[in-house]
Parts: structure tokens; C-alpha cells; sequence
């Protein structure tokens, strides 16, 4: 949904029934659909009118997570959608070109709904960005590509539960991109533009290809970087964006493939301990994406990476005028007890508190 001509878009959180494989229905949510959301696309300098309707039946927020903007407009957990209920914020975009993403952020059940599909990529453009040539038609040469891994029993989508989940996290067996099991993407035999975007709830992603073929990495949460940088591999931590770019001029197929997952529980031999604590295709490398390269569309890139790709101003560090120091903390439970007034995930050993403001600071 590009936000131009109107400077405007609507989304309906709803529940829905998914088939991630054929005859198996299963319980999901979504925007505008069944399961995740429609790619938004905002320019740089617009003021955006967003019209968020909460058709479930549970309260809900909308996150725009790597939006600046005003604490009020973010949609954290404090910007409840209450169902029936319609939020209508207006977004002041001020930012580079970025890729970022929106999510259900609604204090003790953000892992639940966005395990259920309440996510969605958020791009954000400006002429900058669009004068470097880059590719740039969506679905074609540009794709924002949503990674998530997912539990499935006998083909249908089930929520992992039990002691493992409460202190790792949840996790799942089968990788998903897009919401589609086993995905295959066709691509134009020219340099393509990818968006990646981890939307799992716990997994730490270690992405490659399968023919070692190396990559530009162009973008990350922030937005473009100074320089392209060469790469073979790049990590991916949940909420975490990369931009790439990957030349498939040679025609050959190639597979986006992850590491283990490293970040699992060392007690992974102890699979009784409920529902989703299966830790046997976690722990291998896994396809998360097919390419097969083909003749498709009229290039409108350059197809030559850009030496310089954005211009970078630093905050200068000497002009700080206060020093803070945040420390991170999760006790031997883990996630176990983090939620209303646990001290399982604490910083500074304080755990969340909807109530308690803890720093406040100047823009």
C-alpha cells in the first residue's frame, strides 16, 4: 500500500484461517487479511494519516518499529487499540530511506500476536535514495522478504509452550518468508534488491548462500549505509533489517540457507518439557529461500552497485552531556516470571513496569 497520492492508509487487524499446506487450516491473524500485513510504503517529508481498526477481540497496538516519531504516535504497549476500537494517528516521516517493520507491540501478548502473523514490512523512500539507481520495482527486482520460524503439527500452525518457551523463547521447526512454507522466488537475471527482515520472536538467523556466491550489504535499520560493503554472510537478530543487493546475472539458482541456531537452549536434549521444545531442525542448517534467476521485466536500475550510497552525519560525542549506563539482565529462569511484576529480564535490575517511567530524556 504506498501512503501517496492520498498521504494516507487503513488497516484492519483480524483473525483468519491460514493453509501453510493444502486442506490444513489453521487459527492465524493479520492486516487487511488472514495472515501478516501489506508492505507499506511512506515517503520522506509526508505527514501520513494511519486509520488502525482492531477487529479482534482482544486489545491490540500497532508498532512502527523504526518510525522517529513522538513517543504518543509509536504504538508501543502504552497506545492500546481496544477491540471495535479505531486509532488514528498521523505520522510525521523524517527520516532516510529505510526498511522497517510494524508489529503488535500490546504489553503481555506481543509474542503471542505476532507468532499468530500481526507483522508487516514499512518502507520508507526519499529522492536521495531514489537517485542512486538502485533496484526498485516491487516484487520484481525489490523484494522485502519476511523471515520467521513456525511450528507445525500435522500441517497445521500451533503456538510452542512449556518451560523451554518461557526461557528461550519461542521457536519453531519450519521457516517461513513471506508466510510461505518452502518458498521459491523468481527473480530477474540482473542485480536484485532484498529487504531482508527477521520477524521470528526468538531465532537468531546466520544468512549465506548456498554457493557462497558474495553479496552487497547495503542498508540496515537506520537506513543506507555510507558504503556498500561486501559480504558472504550476515546476522539477523529478531527485529533486526538488512538491505542486500545480489547479482543473479549468471542465471544460476541459489538458496538463501541459515546457520543453526546458535542462540538455542544448551539444554536442547531435554525434549519433554512441552509443546515446541523440539530442538533437532533448529540446531541444522536450514533453506530459508530459493532464487531461481529468469528474464522478467524491463531493468530500471543501473546495475552497477553505487560506490557511495548515503551521506552521514554522527552525532559528535563530545556535546553529551550525561552518561547512562543500561544493564541488561536475565536470571537463571530466563523469560520465566518476565511478565507482570517477574524479575526474570530485568535492566538494571528493574523488570518492565507499564507505570514506571525510568529515564527521561531530551531529543
Amino acid at each position: 500500500m504506498d501512503a501517496r497520492p492520498g498521504r494516507s492508509f487503513a488497516l484492519r487487524v483480524q483473525s483468519g484461517t491460514t493453509s501453510f499446506y493444502p486442506g490444513r487450516p489453521s487459527d492465524t491473524l493479520g492486516y487487511n487479511g488472514s495472515y501478516l500485513g501489506p508492505t507499506i510504503r511512506v515517503r520522506r517529508g509526508d505527514d501520513v494519516a494511519a486509520v488502525v481498526t482492531n477487529g479482534l477481540n482482544a486489545d491490540t497496538t500497532v508498532h512502527w518499529h523504526g518510525l522517529l516519531i513522538p513517543g504518543e504516535l509509536d504504538g508501543g504497549p502504552h497506545q492500546i487499540i481496544a477491540p471495535g476500537a479505531t486509532w488514528r494517528p498521523t505520522l510525521p516521516i523524517r527520516q532516510p530511506a529505510a526498511t522497517l517493520l510494524y508489529h503488535s507491540h500490546v504489553h503481555g501478548l506481543t509474542a503471542e500476536q505476532v507468532y499468530s502473523g500481526l507483522a508487516g514490512a514499512l518502507l520508507v523512500t526519499d529522492d536521495e535514495e531514489q537517485g542512486l539507481g538502485l533496484p526498485s520495482e516491487y516484487g520484481v527486482d525489490d523484494l522485502p522478504l519476511l523471515i520467521q520460524d513456525r511450528q507445525f503439527e500435522n500441517g497445521r500452525l500451533v503456538m510452542p509452550g512449556g518451560m523451554m518457551v518461557a526461557m528461550q523463547g519461542r521457536r519453531g521447526d519450519t521457516i517461513l518468508v513471506n508466510g510461505a512454507v518452502n518458498p521459491l522466488a523468481a527473480v530477474p537475471n540482473r542485480l536484485v534488491r532484498l529487504r531482508l527482515v527477521n520477524a521470528s520472536n526468538a531465532r537468531i538467523y546466520e544468512l549465506s548462500f548456498s554457493d557462497r556466491r558474495s553479496f552487497h550489504w547495503i542498508g540496515t535499520e537506520g537506513g543506507l549505509l555510507e558504503h556498500a560493503v561486501a559480504l558472504e554472510a550476515i546476522t539477523l537478530a529478531p527485529g533486526q533489517r538488512a538491505e542486500l543487493l545480489v547479482d543473479f546475472t549468471d542465471g544460476r539458482s541459489a538458496s538463501l540457507v541459515t546457520a543453526a541456531d546458535t542462540n538455542s537452549s544448551m539444554m536442547g536434549g531435554m525434549g519433554m518439557m512441552g509443546r515446541g521444545a523440539r530442538r533437532t531442525d533448529a540446531a541444522a542448517p536450514a533453506t530459508v529461500l530459493r532464487f531461481e534467476p529468469r528474464p522478467l521485466g524491463q531493468a530500471r536500475a543501473s546495475g552497477v552497485v553505487p560506490t557511495l550510497l548515503a551521506s552521514r552525519t554522527g552525532p559528535d560525542a563530545s556535546k553529551a552531556v550525561r552518561r547512562r549506563r543500561l544493564s541488561l539482565n536475565m536470571g537463571m529462569g530466563g523469560m520465566m516470571g518476565s511478565g507482570s511484576g517477574g524479575g526474570g529480564l530485568t535492566i538494571n535490575g528493574k523488570p518492565f513496569d507499564m507505570n514506571r517511567i525510568d529515564e527521561t530524556v531530551k531529543l
